[in-house]
């Protein structure tokens, strides 16, 4: 595996039980009864996809991005991990993460999840103030969040992300990720940006605030 490069493969799960005010993806809502056949697609792709990249590289990291991917049962998330795993060489210890509903986020839920073999969670929280919940039209309350932490930790994870939305009371907000990561990586707090990539970050949040209160 040493002459292979490292990619990362992204799973869209286009879902949701409720599409937030805020929300651009590409989602839909009420289409549940599809979400197998997508499943079935989803693999049939990762088959021919493997043909063309396997060969020269080596699967670092698999991200479940939506919608809303654990709208999925746990055994949806096996044939997929399952189906990459046999089609693509994989790293001996690759990073699988999901996004997550704070509200799907039960103990035993998150036990088989842990178990499927994801081991990153990306929370959506977006924020603590119920107001601006209300606002993103989000289904969750707080106290939800904190729950699902708590579940999380419970069943095995050791690398959990939340998802806030910032500036939300003006014209400009702005969606990040505070991640909480582990051993060498970047805790909790906003180091998860380099220093330059902090000052680029800013410049280009100052540049869009002048632009917006300008009209």
């Amino acid at each position: 595996m040493s002459d292979k490069k490292p990619i990362s493969l992204y799973i869209h799960i286009p879902f949701c039980r409720k599409r937030c005010g805020y929300c651009d993806f590409n989602t839909y809502v009420g289409l549940n009864h599809l979400l197998e056949k997508y499943i079935d697609c989803v693999l049939e792709e990762i088959v021919i996809f493997s043909t063309l990249f396997n060969s020269e590289n080596f699967v670092q990291t698999i991200y479940f991005g939506g919608g809303t991917p654990t709208i999925m049962p746990v055994s949806f998330f096996e044939k997929i991990i399952n189906t990459i795993s046999d089609h693509f060489t994989i790293a001996v210890v690759p990073e699988i993460s999901t996004e997550a509903n704070p509200k799907e986020l039960k103990m035993d839920y998150l036990s088989r999840l842990h178990d499927a073999g994801i081991n990153r969670l990306s929370i959506g929280m977006q924020s603590a103030v119920i107001k601006e919940l209300e606002i993103l039209e989000r289904l969750q309350n707080p106290e939800d969040v904190s729950q699902a932490v708590f579940n999380a930790k419970q069943a095995g994870f050791k690398n959990i992300s939340l998802d806030l939305s910032y500036r939300l009371n003006q014209p400009f907000h702005l969606n990040l990720s505070i991640f909480q990561f582990t051993g060498c990586h970047w805790n909790h707090r906003l180091r998860w940006l380099k220093r330059y990539e902090m000052v680029i970050f800013l410049m280009w949040m100052r540049i869009w605030q002048e632009i917006c209160m300008r009209g």
